[in-house]
């Protein structure tokens, strides 16, 4: 019988453990809350100093579109090609739409950004990867 009572105390203890976990995390959460009643006004506060930054409840402007390098090579290793630059914002257009364009049109038309005209002969698309490439005018 010795086996028996071991497993009624070993089940004891975990259901006295789970106990005292969940009655421990219930008391965190119930202190986490906010307080009823406002913080007292402290009367000596200083006025803040003429250069601070002031928050105003205006929505803010659309953002900007983003100028692009009209050169689609680079003479320092520094500077970014059209088509880099291209890509960076696509990144930041999935990263608010949550999906990939359908074709570089609907990116071009929804992405906020200037595309700058590619150069003769050329077209962007888009490869296999999602990347945006210069591919010739006669590729589809």
């Amino acid at each position: 019988m010795t086996p028996c009572f071991d497993e009624f105390d070993r089940l004891g203890l975990w259901r006295k453990m789970a106990l005292l976990f969940f009655a421990f995390a219930l008391s965190i959460a119930a202190g986490c809350g906010k307080s009823s009643s406002p913080p007292a006004a402290n009367p000596q506060a200083a006025p803040p100093p003429a250069n601070s930054v002031t928050v105003s409840s205006t929505p803010a402007p659309a953002p900007a579109e983003l100028p692009i390098p009209q050169s689609t090579t680079t003479t320092n290793s520094t500077s970014l090609t059209t088509v880099q630059f291209l890509n960076r914002a696509m990144v930041r257009w999935m990263r608010t739409n949550h999906r990939h364009p359908r074709s570089f049109e609907e990116f071009a038309s929804t992405a906020n950004v200037q595309i700058p005209d590619p150069p003769p002969g050329k077209k962007y698309a888009l490869n296999g990867r999602g990347f945006i490439v210069l591919v010739d005018n006669s590729t589809q």
